[in-house]
């Protein structure tokens, strides 16, 4: 499955299109939701299941709680073709 990342001022277009795209997602399919917060994307996957019922495999993740995943595991590669070096000045603030 392809990685799709939504982008776009109005949370309303983004979240109209994560529902559409959740929808058309079988309910024993295993993937990753992730939002904002927590709760946002714990909504999204109750509003698509109280149309379509319970679902399996539909893990729910808050973007801080994925790079602290991501970071922990230290196996990302995401994360792994975001490094880069940095120096002390680059790294002040």
């Amino acid at each position: 499955m392809a990685t799709i990342i939504i982008s776009s001022v109005s949370s309303q277009r983004r979240t109209s299109y994560a529902r559409a795209w959740l929808e058309a997602q079988t309910l024993d399919q295993e993937l990753l939701l992730v939002g904002a917060t927590l709760d946002g994307a714990n909504e999204l996957a109750r509003q698509v299941a109280s149309i379509k019922g319970a679902a399996f495999g539909w893990h729910r993740l808050s973007l801080s709680q994925l790079v602290a995943a991501s970071a922990a595991s230290g196996s990302s590669p995401v994360l792994a073709r975001a490094a880069s070096s940095v120096t002390p000045t680059g790294g002040e603030l």
